[in-house]
């Protein structure tokens, strides 16, 4: 589990982000007080980099990043739509040729009537985990 300590990136998280945010990243263990997540679709944005294929300068510019990348033979995606919850596609798709799909999601308007454990989800979400 990864543990921030970068004291500018705490101090950012604080400000730009409200209670309910920094409820659910933080933890106590032993006595003090740890962050372990940076809150998502919210003011605290962060890039997370391998140093073994670029260097602290070249990550301080998208040109940097971009060189680097072609350098090392290295690419990268990131998957999110615009309701900010990450694979949602992957969990709403359909069979392209019949719109079948087993999810049910708060079936009959009950909180208690879903469904995500079909052989077409979890060979979706399987399918997505290996390829990204």
């Amino acid at each position: 589990m990864l543990q921030l300590r970068d004291r500018d990136l705490l101090a950012q998280i604080s400000a730009d982000n409200p209670e309910t945010f920094l409820d659910v990243i933080k933890n106590e263990v032993d006595g003090t007080e740890y962050t372990f997540g940076v809150p998502y679709i919210a003011q605290s944005l962060i890039l997370y980099y391998n140093t073994q294929y670029i260097t602290e300068t070249q990550a301080q510019s998208w040109e940097g990043i971009w060189d680097a990348a072609k350098t090392a033979d290295k690419y990268a995606m990131t998957v999110t739509d615009t309701d900010g919850y990450n694979n949602s596609f992957l969990l709403l798709s359909t069979v392209a040729e019949t719109g079948y799909s087993s999810l049910k999601l708060y079936e009959d308007g009950s909180l208690e009537n879903n469904y995500v454990l079909g052989d077409d989800r979890i060979a979706t979400m399987k399918w997505g985990q290996r390829f990204f």
